[in-house]
């Protein structure tokens, strides 16, 4: 089987050799994260590194009887792109169902960005797989997407009406966020719908703090293209001490991190600022892979700093980065009321 296009040039030979588990998380995604639907048109944004989780779409998408519109990164730009490759944006119109998997780059954001202010001003169904690979295909992927909706329904029912939330984890992590309801509670469970983008794999809610004060301690894992390069920080953890939502202080024991870091939270005003404060509610998770994309999800706390996606959060404020910083193994308490026990939903 080839995946392939008239209109892009690409042309990509299944192997024979497909692992069915990579088949399965493409099913999951296609028909019941993205409901993908026969004669649909899907846009397909891979790079050389997701070559065999886009063919792995490809079949999933012939058994559907929907179009695959491949594109490679690649092939369509030098890299870092610093914004979507005209192709790319040329032909978003024309398909209603996208999904993006190439790795992250340094300087990429912008890209990234401008494919997702298309898809939510104009009805597109769009799976942000940025970084995904084959492992996270096997298990975060196969996950069952309509228990994490559900999961997650019943988490911003709780955090919606929360004014405070503590944290704390077995690494050192002590923190306490207070809220205000004119900033929005939003689920990505990964059941996506017109105009709405999830990450894949789904399944966090998030918002953004008025407040933060106390240490949050990242010994799970970096996101961007830290995520690669660092991986699980378990034995470098990178501490952060916050003051009203904005970092006043770093540890890491790894000096180049610690630099590469605080290089990266002072590319502008608020990029040190916490403009997500994210709780992972993918029940099919219960480890950790050093993977932003999907260790985000298991359930606990991530906080990033910069960009607070002020289109769905209702932030008046805006950066040019967004940093994402896992810690493992917390609890979590709303207004006093403990929800989360080291990884385990009390809900």
């Amino acid at each position: 089987m080839k995946f392939s296009n008239c209109e892009t040039g690409v042309s990509l030979v299944m192997h024979a050799t497909l692992h069915e588990d990579l088949v399965q998380g493409a099913r999951n995604a296609c028909r019941i994260c993205l409901s993908v639907k026969e004669g649909e048109r899907v846009l397909v944004i891979a790079d050389l590194g997701s070559l065999n989780i886009a063919r792995a779409f490809a079949e999933v998408l012939g058994e559907i009887g929907a179009e695959a519109i491949p594109l490679v990164m690649e092939s369509l730009v030098e890299r870092p792109a610093s914004h979507a490759p005209a192709k790319v944006m040329e032909l978003l119109p024309t398909c209603p169902v996208a999904i993006y998997m190439a790795s992250p780059r340094p300087g990429e954001l912008n890209s990234r960005s401008d494919v997702i202010l298309y898809v939510e001003a104009n009805g597109t169904r769009y799976a942000h797989m940025v970084g995904v690979t084959e492992q996270i295909m096997r298990t975060g992927m196969r996950s069952d997407y309509r228990e994490v909706d559900k999961l997650s329904d019943r988490a911003i029912e709780i955090f919606r009406w929360s004014t405070e939330i503590r944290v704390t984890s077995r690494g050192g992590t002590d923190l306490v966020a207070r809220f205000d309801p004119r900033f929005k509670w939003v689920k990505t469970s990964g059941i996506i719908g017109p105009s709405l983008w999830h990450n894949l794999p789904g399944g966090q809610v998030f918002s953004v703090p008025v407040d933060i004060e106390g240490v949050l301690v990242g010994d799970g894992c970096l996101g961007e293209h830290f995520s690669r390069k660092y991986g699980d920080l378990s034995k470098c953890p990178v501490t952060v001490e916050m003051h009203k939502c904005h970092i006043v202080g770093v540890e890491c024991v790894d000096e180049p991190l610690k630099e590469e870091f605080l290089n990266y939270v002072h590319t502008d005003e608020n990029s040190d600022r916490v403009g997500e404060f994210g709780i992972g509610t993918n029940l099919g998770l219960s480890e950790y892979i050093g993977i932003m994309l999907q260790d985000e999800k298991v359930p606990g706390l991530h906080i990033a700093f910069g960009k607070p996606y002020a289109s769905q959060t209702g932030a008046d404020w805006d950066a040019k980065t967004h940093l994402d910083l896992v810690t493992k193994d917390c609890s979590i308490w709303a207004d006093g009321e403990k929800v989360l026990s080291n990884m385990k939903w009390l809900i």
